[in-house]
């Protein structure tokens, strides 16, 4: 379901893809503390610091990836995070 209250997200590591699909939310951590990225929000890129990743897609359902670290980039109603996956 494709929406005013979503985006496209992307959340992909050197071996495999975490999260491709449509998100309501993204919870992360950046270099100046926590945020949360909404549909159409406006366009950045800053690296993503030792956390979990929390996604809310377009289901209602909320996803967990811990990571290393990362960059995120947000543009056009999509954001991409290039990261190296945690445990």
């Amino acid at each position: 379901m494709v929406d005013n209250k979503t985006f496209t997200l992307k959340i992909v590591t050197v071996s495999k893809p975490l999260f491709e699909g449509e998100a309501v939310e993204l919870h992360a951590k950046g270099t100046d503390g926590q945020m949360v990225i909404l549909a159409h929000h406006t366009p950045f890129i800053t690296r993503v610091e030792k956390s979990t990743l929390r996604v809310l897609d377009d289901q209602g359902e909320m996803h967990e990836y811990p990571i290393i670290s990362g960059i995120l980039e947000v543009a056009n109603n999509k954001a991409v995070v290039l990261c190296s996956a945690g445990e």
